[in-house]
């Protein structure tokens, strides 16, 4: 399943916003780099993780309502007093259902309402086409994942059943992007059964792993010592040569590892013996795909994600220029405020793919005047006004900093 278009109507800052999204089966001109992939760019509070809630919501809403779902300040404040989000959903192979008449190809319209009654919000039975599929959770058909911002591994004793009874599966693996506390499955939670039990998928899990990993980080599947207590024994990774468990890897390491060994829980959880999880279709959203990434990995994280996941449509958030200059315009939906005070989704003409980051942050994507520090800029500005009054020593001392060098420096 992908998820075509998405509209919105009086969620959260948005009044009305339509976006048509980017997925594997779209036709798209040749030289598009990454056709599965969207980015969603704007400031702070300007509804980028809206947009990614909406995508769950629209998908999930007949199954998250019982499953540990609250709705929580989504209605726009105002005069409505209730929010909508309509999803145009393209079904693959998976999605099929006996009986329900739904072909692969073919788009499925799903309309879901939320609506407020005093501090209380309440999300209204789900309009469309039955879809059976979506009450099994061991089913690859409407497949979805999402992780927020705040997404971290477990570290502490990790109870499946106990998640099981607080959350069910389904909305489990969105409940990051609503919820601040939901910590994503370790590894020792799941791996070691499969390795027992579904040897064929354990493999498979593990190719999937190592292909969205960078170059320089590996993994074997292999544990600490044996003669450690089973409880406190961590996974191993490989680290340019050097065996390190997973709690002693950076935060930058650790924030991305941990969505990436999730995932593919959720693929191992639905898969066939046989076949690549890789194969599989559905969504993936991801709030600041940058997170804690150093710039060096950032200028490849798109890049690998969707050369690893080729049949996933993925919908990222980020506020790095850094990722944003991997991607065509046709792959980037900005959020901007309205005049009214509202937000309003745009895809901009302006080219950004290959330019560098101050290039990108001075473009109408960031609309930064400059990038550089306040307190140098203003320097700058009394600089250029006294040498502009005829100050030599002033331009004098403008060109230095301009060339990186002070006459003290000298």
């Amino acid at each position: 399943m992908y998820i075509q278009n998405l509209s919105i109507q009086n969620l959260r800052c948005f009044r009305e916003a339509r976006l048509q999204l980017r997925y594997p089966d779209e036709p798209h001109p040749p030289d598009t780099p990454f056709p599965n992939v969207t980015l969603l760019l704007g400031n702070n509070g300007s509804g980028k993780t809206t947009v990614l809630k909406s995508c769950a919501i629209g998908v999930l809403a007949r199954v998250i309502t019982h499953s540990g779902f609250v709705p929580y300040h989504l209605v726009r404040r105002g005069d409505s007093k209730t929010a909508a989000i309509e999803v145009a959903l393209i079904p693959r192979e998976h999605d099929t259902d006996m009986g329900t008449g739904i072909t692969p190809g073919e788009s499925v319209s799903l309309l879901s309402r939320i609506v407020r009654q005093g501090d209380y919000e309440e999300l209204l039975p789900q309009k469309g086409p039955f879809l059976p599929a979506l009450f099994e959770d061991d089913s690859p058909a409407w497949f979805i994942v999402g992780y927020g911002a705040t997404r971290r591994v477990e570290s502490g004793d990790y109870s499946a059943g106990s998640e099981e009874k607080r959350r069910r599966l389904r909305y489990r693996r969105v409940a990051g992007l609503f919820e601040e506390g939901v910590a994503l499955v370790p590894l020792m939670a799941w791996l070691p059964l499969f390795q027992r039990e579904r040897p064929e998928v354990h493999d498979a899990a593990l190719r999937l792993i190592n292909r969205l990993l960078p170059e320089e980080l590996r993994f074997h599947g292999e544990m600490e010592h044996e003669d450690k207590n089973l409880r406190d024994r961590e996974y191993l990774f490989e680290h340019r040569g050097l065996s390190v468990p997973f709690g002693a890897l950076s935060d930058g390491y650790r924030a991305y590892v941990g969505w990436v060994t999730d995932l593919a829980y959720h693929l191992a959880s639905i898969a066939k013996p046989g076949t690549e999880l890789w194969d599989y279709p559905g969504v993936v959203l991801i709030d600041e795909i940058d997170l804690h990434l150093h710039p060096e990995w950032q200028l490849r994280v798109i890049e690998m994600v969707a050369t690893a996941l080729p049949q996933m449509q993925l919908i990222f958030s980020t506020h790095s220029p850094i990722v944003a200059g991997t991607l065509k315009r046709e792959n980037i939906f900005v959020m901007e405020p309205a005049p009214d005070g509202s937000t309003e989704v745009r895809q901009l003409q302006e080219h950004i793919y290959g330019l560098n980051a101050d290039q990108v942050l001075i473009s109408s994507y960031f609309n930064l005047s400059t990038t550089r520090a306040p307190g140098f800029e203003r320097h700058m500005r009394e600089l250029t006004q006294r040498a502009w009054e005829g100050d030599r020593d002033a331009a004098v001392e403008m060109l230095q900093q301009l060339a990186g060098k002070t006459e003290q420096a000298e």
